[in-house]
């Protein structure tokens, strides 16, 4: 019964993550099979992150009065079935519909995964935790390579098909382990408010607005300009991935203390200028590479910001704010693919696109240096803070985050 629900909440996470950057090395093949223009052709991105964003909330919903067991196995079947229309589609609004249904069920797997991980004990929920993130990490690192890969050996539909075997097996696994017990509905508050869940949210907009459009327009600027192939293409953004993980456990140290401003704004200033440095040398492949790895550690260090956002809310209302949160950072993806797309499109083309992410990354900075925690200070900690369980990379078990939503934050 562990084991098998280790596997659903691998795959649900990995699933799910994996349909975030699939498609942007793939995205070149699409369009010369369809037909398909640039600005149509980020929709095959948008849709997916678009409902996906749009529908994390009433997923939470859905779970809190139907039961976790039966929103998780509804919207695996759901991206299971989506993923084989998306594989069988021959023109773009049929591929468009297909990801936007994706989206959907993964707006149903994410809170009701997250649910069932919340309700088992201390050591085995850190455990799950520790996985889940693990597996999305992995999940979108991997997207580009494997984008790259099968479209290139074999062609863009099986990016899609290559999950219909997965969901049907974390169908059949979930089916047998998973508690059919449904949980108490919960009531849904209003977002809270506050100066730092607000900066916090903020920032998290900002960063996905820079970073999602970079990762798209980089991809096809990669094989459209310089003629790489998907496969080196998908290579390209490993850096990113291997910063990430070797930077995330510096998060901890940096926050306990700097405090979470000085940590989460020096990493979207390494961010910023990452991406600045990205859109004036993208002919040069040493310095692009060294580029994506600063842009890489820089993300690392904002890890504990979905923690101080979490923290900043009351507890009888940290489920909401954890919603909230999640949608503002699926929804800036959507938006940074398509704004950033817009500036190149416009006639301002890839570098100019890039410099515009970097100032709204590098605007996120700001506003996390005035609005997040400082430094803890010693002996004069605040009533209200919490403890939240930081997983950051496998093999590392979780940190203990205690932040005060009222100004100051530290770890355990």
């Amino acid at each position: 019964m562990k084991r098998g629900l280790y596997a659903v909440v691998v795959a649900t996470a990995f699933l799910t993550m994996l349909d975030n950057t699939v498609v942007t090395v793939a995205a070149p093949s699409i369009a010369r099979d369809l037909g398909a223009a640039l600005p149509r052709l980020e929709w095959v991105a948008n849709g997916y992150m678009l409902a996906y964003a749009g529908l994390l909330l009433p997923g939470g919903r859905l779970a809190d009065r139907l039961g976790d067991r039966r929103v998780l196995l509804g919207g695996l079947a759901l991206f299971t079935a989506a993923s084989l229309a998306a594989g069988l589609s021959r023109h773009l609004p049929a591929l468009i519909a297909a990801r936007a249904a994706q989206g959907a069920g993964a707006a149903l797997l994410v809170p009701a995964t997250l649910a069932v991980v919340a309700t088992r004990g201390e050591a085995e929920r850190m455990r799950l935790a520790a996985v889940w993130t693990a597996a999305g990490a992995a999940a979108l690192a991997a997207g580009p390579v494997v984008g790259g890969a099968v479209s290139q050996h074999l062609s863009w539909p099986w990016i899609f098909l290559l999950n219909v075997p997965v969901g049907l097996a974390a169908l059949a696994i979930g089916a047998r382990c998973l508690d059919p017990a449904k949980r108490s509905p919960a009531r849904l508050g209003r977002p809270p408010g506050g100066r730092v869940f607000l900066g916090a949210v903020a920032v998290q907009v900002l960063w996905g607005l820079g970073v999602t459009g970079v990762y798209f327009h980089t991809a096809v600027f990669l094989q459209d300009v310089r003629g790489f192939r998907p496969v080196a293409a998908g290579l390209v953004f490993l850096p990113v991935a291997v910063a990430v993980v070797l930077g995330a456990p510096a998060a901890g140290p940096l926050v306990r203390g700097r405090g979470a401003a000085r940590t989460i704004a020096a990493g979207l200033l390494l961010v910023g200028g990452g991406i600045g440095v990205v859109g004036l040398f993208s002919t040069s492949t040493p310095v692009l590479l060294g580029a994506l790895a600063v842009i890489g550690f820089g993300s690392a260090l904002t890890v504990p910001l979905a923690a101080v956002a979490v923290a900043a809310a009351p507890p009888e209302r940290a489920g909401i704010a954890a919603g909230v949160f999640a949608v503002a950072r699926e929804g800036s993806g959507v938006l940074g693919v398509a704004g950033i797309g817009a500036v190149v499109t416009a006639g301002g083309g890839y570098p100019l696109g890039l410099a515009a992410a970097a100032a709204l990354v590098l605007a996120g900075a700001a506003i996390a240096a005035r609005t997040l925690p400082g430094p803890e200070r010693r002996g004069q900690g605040r009533p209200g803070g919490v403890q939240l369980a930081l997983p950051v990379r496998p093999g590392v078990g979780a940190v203990q985050v205690e932040v005060d939503g009222g100004g100051d934050a530290g770890l355990r």
